[in-house]
């Protein structure tokens, strides 16, 4: 995933936006020195806590993660511990909040449908897709691997998927789209998204790494993953299904023999996690105080 200089420059970018020239509320606000908590307001699996703590840090505070990334917390669990004085808690609260609420939100609901598959005795991992918001999309993504899914690819530039507009343009023939597209690939793999068996056939006798059958019914996947196996071509690709994935249907796909199911509802509707921040401790005259 995207770290270091990168993320860093991320995470400074957000906190300019919230703050601007200056915090015109906390200008005028009291500065001691300070001890601040972030609290879960329900259950979830917690995933951004480094970057929340380097959203202080980037402000000159001092935090501490007290529950890691991929692990539960309860309603009104500390996540974090921040000591600092007032105004660089104060001035990056909201952008950490906000942080931490959009990526646990994924975590958690890409460990649900993660489980529901385990349940129903599938080896299928869940996969992200590119449905991300723009600017945090290697940041969801992050979410989805502490969630216990697979990222797929991150952009345009690490794998080939060849679609429905892409064909169209090759007129329709997935053959030599394959063998066009992949002169130009190097190492990198060459995936192909179908809507009928017929296809997913074409494109594993065409070398293709990975075929998704996409928006189709579950008897007519099964019926394509059944005619690659009589034909000997299943072993020799990656099988992805797409397309309507939700909670209520993984129990149907479960049965598939798939590689990956994908699914952007993972990021995409994916909801928020409540957490809050609270000053607690504030130190005068060389001991802390409980805050009012």
């Amino acid at each position: 995933m995207v770290l270091g200089v990168q993320t860093n420059n991320l995470l400074k970018s957000f906190i300019s936006e919230d703050i601007g020239k200056k915090d015109i509320t906390t200008k005028s606000t009291p500065n001691p020195p300070a001890k601040a908590y972030i609290k879960a307001e329900q259950r979830c699996m917690v995933a951004g806590t480094k970057h929340a703590k380097k959203l202080f840090q980037i402000r000159g505070a001092k935090a501490r993660i007290l529950v890691k990334d991929g692990m539960w917390a309860g309603p009104k669990q500390k996540i974090l511990e921040i000591n600092s004085r007032a105004h660089p808690i104060l001035e990056a609260e909201r952008t950490a909040l906000n942080l931490l609420s959009h990526l646990s939100a994924i975590a958690t609901t890409t460990y649900e449908y993660a489980s529901i598959l385990k349940k129903h005795g599938s080896k299928a991992r869940i996969c992200a897709t590119r449905k991300t918001i723009p600017g945090l999309r290697a940041l969801e993504k992050e979410a989805v691997i502490v969630g216990g899914g697979l990222p797929h690819r991150m952009g345009l530039y690490d794998m080939a998927l060849i679609k429905d507009n892409h064909l169209r343009l090759f007129g329709n023939d997935i053959s030599h789209s394959i063998e066009s597209v992949r002169a130009g690939l190097g190492k990198k793999r060459l995936e192909v998204e179908v809507s009928k068996a017929k296809d997913a056939i074409e494109a594993a006798k065409a070398n293709a790494d990975i075929v998704m059958l996409d928006n189709m019914r579950i008897d007519q996947m099964k019926k394509a993953i059944n005619q690659l196996k009589e034909m000997k071509l299943r072993k020799s690709i990656i099988i992805e299904v797409s397309g309507r994935v939700t909670k209520k249907r993984l129990k149907a796909l479960a049965q598939l023999d798939a590689d990956w199911i994908s699914t952007s509802k993972i990021i995409t509707c994916s909801g928020s996690c409540e957490f809050s921040l609270d000053i607690h401790k504030i130190r005068a005259k060389g001991r802390y105080l409980k805050a009012p």
